[in-house]
């Protein structure tokens, strides 16, 4: 798997401190200069101002862990900012510390416009939501709702280097290799009103914050006679890694699903011009990118 390529470039590994303590997680593009992680991987659930992190910084395609100013092939990019939901903030999101909702945050590059990652040869996934590219049944809570997700992140578990390894933020000398797990996903409804996917896979600690996506990959070519499918298209997020089983013998993963839930009930996010669509990925989106919110769209750095 060559991680420097496209589709691939989009998804990289993310640096960051929680006070004296450096972690790492992963992060993929959906902008020019836009990245999606897990809250988590920037805040520590609950804690209001004292739970933020510091010197955030995204490595498109990592290739090592040992210096992030040389760690990829294109470059490494300081976070200026970035937005996470208000219940994430509070600590009071549905769910638990560990499993809810809400699990989501975006963040904006530190770069002048002309040398963001999409300047320097990087592409950026689509995000969708509700489940996009899934199967519904009857009705989108439906137990046959599923579908081929992709999961790309940097687990610390598969290094060549020493690195300690603390839960879904683990030391920065881990995780020095992209790895791809392909598996089917399922809707997932851990606790009443959170909307979770929950998938196969045995990618341990670092992988925190990177993407879940449908129809990864290249446009295949086929004949008229074939059919794409309803939601056909390419390289969508559906969700970021949030959590996963600490006993080595369950190998699932679970994610917060992007779309409607109980703290972001609408179907569509507005900021009177574009719909950023719905659920916590359509309210995020206009806080960054809207007009008259962040604007950074106006500026550059988002679709």
């Amino acid at each position: 798997m060559i991680t420097s390529t496209q589709p691939f470039l989009a998804a990289g590994k993310l640096h960051m401190r929680f006070g004296n303590s450096a972690y790492v997680c992963s992060a993929s593009l959906i902008g020019k200069g836009l990245a999606v992680t897990a809250a988590h991987c920037v805040h520590e659930y609950g804690k209001g101002l004292s739970g933020w992190a510091t010197d955030i910084y995204f490595v498109p395609a990592a290739t090592s862990s040992s210096n992030v100013k040389k760690a990829g092939p294109i470059g490494c990019w300081k976070v200026k900012t970035f937005w996470i939901p208000t219940c994430y903030y509070n600590g009071n999101c549905r769910g638990t510390s560990v499993i809810n909702s809400n699990d989501v945050a975006v963040l904006i590059l530190n770069s002048k416009p002309n040398k963001l990652p999409f300047r320097k040869g990087a592409n950026y996934y689509n995000y969708g939501w509700n489940g996009y590219g899934f199967t519904t049944g009857s009705t989108f809570s439906s137990s046959r709702s599923m579908g081929q997700i992709t999961q790309l992140g940097y687990p610390v578990a598969l290094s060549r280097e020493k690195g300690s390894n603390r839960s879904s933020k683990s030391g920065r000398s881990g995780g020095s290799v992209m790895i791809r797990t392909d598996s089917v996903g399922m809707y997932y409804v851990p606790y009443t009103y959170v909307k979770n996917i929950l998938w196969g896979s045995s990618q341990s600690g670092g992988r925190s914050g990177g993407p879940e996506l449908v129809n990864f990959g290249t446009d295949a070519k086929h004949n008229s006679g074939s059919w794409a499918g309803y939601d056909s298209g390419r390289n969508v997020v559906l969700g970021v890694t949030s959590w996963g089983y600490v006993n080595p013998y369950i190998n699932l993963i679970g994610a917060s699903m992007f779309g409607q839930n109980v703290e972001f009930p609408s179907s569509s996010y507005s900021d009177g011009t574009t719909n950023w669509g719905a659920g916590n990925i359509g309210a995020l989106m206009p806080s960054t990118c809207g007009v008259g919110y962040g604007g950074w769209q106006a500026k550059g750095y988002c679709r």
